[in-house]
């Protein structure tokens, strides 16, 4: 919900109801702002009920939109869906299609959280249909489209989305990420390590959490065993790991690595670039980091038995408990730690 629409009430006129609802509206949003949302959901709704009362379908949407907005907030998602379609619904009514994708934009991204993805792409593709929407419309349905594959169209909405992009959002580099992204599934590698270059030095807040796609340096054909989709990663974290998977591709690996250690820097000890990052540094041919990293992955990771197999694969003795000083059990002749143990 946006301060600045919640703060555009409408103009005073002599109907009392009217201006009741004005009055519970702007003390809805005076509650929601200091984080009351529960009592501002109340008052949302006393609002919406009066201006039903006098056949005012928008305004009435308005506030559907506010108390949607507040179950998300709240973590309902389920009946935020159900809020945002009514005000979607009533401003189709009104023939406010501007209003109605805004609404369809909120609808979208619910659904998303209830991991409702054909709808949510179907309700990012309405809310497209309004040009005038923010860069987050268009950079949203191309993350989408790439779950489905469509690569050229999710292409063309995130070069939307860098083209209407306004320095008040603050999405910039989230853009140029997933241009980057496109670029290197489709085997552009040079161009995708330029864009991923602007992409790293955009302003990104520091504290920004989002959902990204993250890049896998595992050298898989198939395009879906090429990255993962990351539901709750530092926005930066993501863009430098994704930075380095395309110079892990392009066999600069040290700069790989650099950029690799600045995520996992970044992340603070967090899972989830764990995984990704273990295949950067086995990329770059440092299997004890990788070993370690692809053990981190284990506590998280959907497919344990093949993460498994993989450390197996690089370390045969990754999960033995064996003394250092001990003569590696390879046959090397040399002491674990300067074999295996490394």
């Amino acid at each position: 919900m946006q301060t600045q629409e919640m703060a555009e009430t409408e103009k005073k006129c002599d109907n009392p109801k009217i201006t009741e609802a004005q009055n519970l509206t702007t003390t809805g949003a005076n509650l929601s702002k200091r984080g009351k949302y529960s009592e501002a959901y109340g008052y949302f709704d006393k609002a919406r009920s009066l201006y039903e009362q006098e056949g005012d379908k928008a305004n009435a949407a308005i506030q559907l939109r506010y108390m949607g907005f507040l179950k998300d907030t709240l973590g309902n998602s389920h009946n935020a869906i159900e809020l945002y379609k009514e005000s979607k619904r009533l401003f189709e009514e009104t023939g406010d299609s501007k209003e109605a994708c805004e609404s369809a934009y909120r609808l979208a991204a619910s659904l998303y959280r209830e991991n409702r993805i054909d709808e949510s792409l179907e309700e990012y593709k309405y809310a497209a249909k309004d040009e005038e929407q923010s860069s987050n419309v268009f950079n949203n349905l191309g993350f989408l489209l790439i779950q489905k594959g469509e690569l050229k169209e999710a292409e063309k909405n995130f070069l939307k989305a860098q083209e209407i992009y306004k320095e008040t959002e603050e999405n910039l580099g989230l853009i140029k990420n997933n241009l980057g992204i496109i670029n290197y599934l489709e085997g552009n590698l040079e161009k995708a390590e330029s864009i991923f270059r602007e992409a790293v030095e955009c302003k990104t807040s520091k504290s920004d959490r989002t959902i990204q796609y993250i890049l896998l340096a595992n050298g898989e054909q198939d395009q879906n065993e090429r990255f993962f989709r990351c539901d709750d990663v530092m926005t930066k974290a993501g863009i430098c790991l994704n930075a380095a998977a395309v110079k892990a591709a392009l066999k600069k690996y040290e700069e790989a690595c650099d950029l690799a250690g600045e995520a996992l820097k970044l992340e603070e000890g967090m899972p989830y670039l764990t995984l990704p990052a273990a295949w950067i540094y086995l990329a770059a041919g440092n299997k004890t980091k990788a070993v370690a990293l692809f053990k981190a992955a284990l506590e998280y990771a959907k497919d344990k038995e093949k993460i498994s197999k993989i450390i197996l694969d690089i370390n045969p003795y990754a999960f033995k408990k064996i003394d250092r000083n001990e003569t590696c059990p390879c046959g090397s002749g040399k002491k674990f730690k300067k074999c295996h143990g490394k």
